[in-house]
């Protein structure tokens, strides 16, 4: 034979209705947002293992090497171009059907 699970009527008003169904929809989405949290990598600002040790002596190397290079840039413009430059240059050349497809 089998068993029939016992039933009850519970009678609530619309608006404890309502206010369960926020507060089921809400916990079932901070659970899905904690999940979707737990499952994303932490941005790379945050995981600086992978930047090296701190080399005061090669930083300030590199640092030197870019100022040197944008004051070339300043003092030779031919090797300089803006944004809008680029662009214009590289409609021309598709214009012209010079880059690849």
């Amino acid at each position: 034979m089998s068993e029939t699970t016992p039933q009850a009527t519970i009678t609530i008003s619309l608006s404890e209705l309502k206010a369960l169904i926020r507060q089921t929809v809400r916990d079932a989405v901070r659970e899905e947002l904690a999940r979707y949290v737990a499952k994303t990598p932490p941005p790379l600002t945050e995981n600086l293992n992978q930047e090296g040790l701190d080399d005061p002596e090669e930083e300030a190397e590199l640092l030197e090497e870019a100022l040197e290079m944008i004051a070339q840039y300043r003092q030779n413009k031919d090797g300089w171009q803006s944004l809008e430059e680029v662009e214009a240059e590289l409609r021309s050349a598709e214009e012209r059907g010079e880059l690849p497809r």
